[in-house]
Formats: C-alpha cells, sequence, structure tokens
C-alpha cells in the first residue's frame, strides 16, 4: 500500500461520513417537512462523490460493492431528479424521499462492506 492510496482511501472515507451525517440532518428535515435546501445539496453530492470514489480503488474483478455502488448511483440519480428537475411534485416526491433512503442506506452498506473488507486485508507491516 502506498501513500497516495492511503490519502485516496481517507478522502474516501470523510466524504462517506459527510454523505452519512448529513443523510441523518436530511432524514430529520424530512420528517419535519423541511427541505433545508443546502444540507439536502451536500448530501446528494456527498453520496453520489462516495459511490463513485469507490470506484477508484483497485480491484481485478467486478465485486459486490461495485454492483451496490452501481445501483446506489441509479438510485440517487432518480432522487436528484425528483428533487431538481421535477420540484418533489406528485408522485416525484415519494421517489424522492424514497430514493434518498435508499442511497443513505446504500452509503452505509457501502462503508460497512469497506469495513469489512479493511478488517480481512489489513496487515500493517512491522516498523
Amino acid at each position: 500500500m502506498n501513500l497516495d492510496f492511503s490519502v485516496y482511501t481517507w478522502v474516501h472515507v470523510m466524504i462517506s461520513l459527510v454523505g452519512i451525517l448529513t443523510g441523518f440532518v436530511v432524514m430529520k428535515g424530512m420528517l419535519a417537512s423541511q427541505r433545508l435546501n443546502d444540507w439536502t445539496a451536500v448530501f446528494l453530492a456527498t453520496t453520489a462523490l462516495t459511490s463513485l470514489t469507490g470506484f477508484g480503488f483497485p480491484f481485478e474483478k467486478i465485486l459486490p460493492s461495485h454492483i451496490f455502488g452501481v445501483i446506489s448511483l441509479v438510485v440517487l440519480l432518480l432522487a436528484i431528479v425528483a428533487r431538481y428537475a421535477f420540484g418533489l411534485e406528485g408522485r416525484w416526491r415519494a421517489a424522492y424521499v424514497v430514493g434518498a433512503l435508499v442511497a443513505e442506506t446504500a452509503v452505509m452498506l457501502l462503508f460497512i462492506i469497506f469495513g469489512i473488507a479493511a478488517l480481512r486485508h489489513f496487515r500493517p507491516a512491522p516498523e
């Protein structure tokens, strides 16, 4: 493992954490019927970046995390379209809520998958 990969991993994890935390804020806002425009924008952007940066890790074959990442991006795209293109009108409101919830869950599960992989593969070199 080299320094660049460590920095990349650190950035990916920080983006993931921001996505998870802002997702909780957005979900709380939804429960209170508040749009929270700025929080929502950060949540959607960091959730998308989490999935996108997940594809930057080295791999030799398609893994479940890759499939999960693609599904997450498709659902997230639906939520973004519902929120910004259709303004949450009619059924788009439900599409946004479900999409945002699935995106939040996907980021948390992706984070857990990477954590499990790190537990299995992380063997620090002796100093």
